[in-house]
């Protein structure tokens, strides 16, 4: 066990080993990774009703991902955006139950180093995709979120 780690037991007292994946399942909400179409359905809906009339009227050049998140956005249904934010309350619901009012979650702040300038937009869009499922627990649960610096990696820059 790490000093940091032992620091946020002193705090937060022994971890308890619970059962997630189960009663996802028998509630129908998926996995934590399924979580993430409802985060984009409703964080797109609200990302477009906000910007969406400037960005019409301006035709901005987006950079990767962006343009295309944008085009997203902009066609979320409102019959998309009402069942998404139906799963979303579940989801709350779930989760309250799950951690209660002095639960913490424990899990990776990112899916592992911040991907370098010139990875390829695929991949890119890939690692995205993998933090998003991550950082969007908290959001839809509406929940706060916060890292905790309990693990380090040891990387080496190699010169090829």
């Amino acid at each position: 066990m790490s000093a940091n780690f032992t620091k946020v037991v002193e705090l937060l007292g022994n971890p308890t080993e619970i059962e997630v994946a189960s009663p996802l399942a028998q509630e129908g909400l998926g996995a934590f990774v399924d979580w993430m179409g409802v985060f984009r359905v409703c964080q797109g809906f609200e990302v477009w009703h906000e910007h969406g009339a400037w960005v019409t009227a301006h035709n901005p050049e987006f950079g990767p991902g962006i343009k295309e998140r944008f085009t997203m956005a902009a066609a979320i249904s409102r019959d998309q955006v009402e069942a998404a934010s139906v799963k979303r309350a579940r989801i709350r619901a779930h989760m309250l139950d799950l951690l209660g009012l002095d639960g913490v979650l424990a899990l990776p702040t990112t899916p592992g180093p911040a991907p370098l300038v010139n990875t390829p937009p695929a991949d890119l869009d890939a690692w995205r995709t993998r933090l998003i499922s991550l950082t969007s627990i908290a959001g839809l649960a509406g929940l706060p979120q916060g890292p905790l610096g309990v693990m380090r990696l040891s990387w080496r820059l190699l010169r090829i």
